[in-house]
């Protein structure tokens, strides 16, 4: 990702142009298997219109990855999930977004390695390509805020038959009045007063 260099007195720092997504990974963890289900998850989010771009940090630390990419707007964390985590239930429920008090988004989200693989064992389900549209779907939540489920697509609560088909493809997608919102609060959130909004990511959903 090439980056341009503003004037060294500027009066102003440039707005960016792209949402930048930094997705961290735990020790020990597939770096192959997590930047195919990168591409992935890009491509997925792409589909949607808005300008989205996912970038890699080895380790769960986040400082290194700071240091290289300064201003990214959300986090996803790729882990396995702890005894606190199986509160959310089994089934197709691979993680789980950190929402803002008012319910509007939020910065933060996990996916859990170990479900989706199981899952896609079960499934017949390529990993990467589980793992990719799941780490989609949680950002679709830090975007689309509360209530953001949906009966079919991307942000079905459940991936049944026809979800896991077209995921198997890299067909499932955000609904287009989905990918609509995507688009305006990713434009939002690019505005460094609309950006702190979404701070103090509390909610889980």
């Amino acid at each position: 990702m090439a980056l341009l260099a503003a004037p060294l007195f500027a009066a102003e720092t440039p707005e960016p142009t792209t949402l930048l997504i930094a997705v961290t990974l735990p020790a020990g963890a597939e770096e192959e298997l997590a930047e195919e289900s990168l591409r992935t998850a890009e491509s997925v989010l792409a589909r949607s219109g808005a300008p989205i771009a996912i970038v890699l940090c080895a380790k769960a630390d986040k400082r290194p990855c700071r240091s290289r990419y300064p201003d990214p707007r959300i986090w996803v964390r790729l882990k396995n999930e702890s005894e606190l985590d199986q509160s959310l239930g089994r089934g197709s429920v691979f993680g789980r977004a950190y929402l803002n008090e008012q319910g509007t988004g939020g910065t933060m989200a996990d996916v859990f390695l170990n479900r989706v693989r199981s899952h896609a064992l079960e499934m017949g389900v390529r990993e990467a390509a589980l793992l990719g549209h799941a780490i989609a779907h949680e950002v679709g939540h830090l975007l689309l805020g509360r209530n953001s489920h949906s009966v079919s697509g991307l942000m079905a609560a459940k991936w049944d038959g026809a979800e896991l088909t077209m995921a198997a493809h890299g067909r499932l997608v955000f609904l287009r009045s989905e990918a609509d919102e995507v688009r305006r609060r990713t434009a939002l959130r690019l505005r460094p007063a609309e950006s702190a909004i979404a701070l103090s990511a509390v909610r889980r959903d």
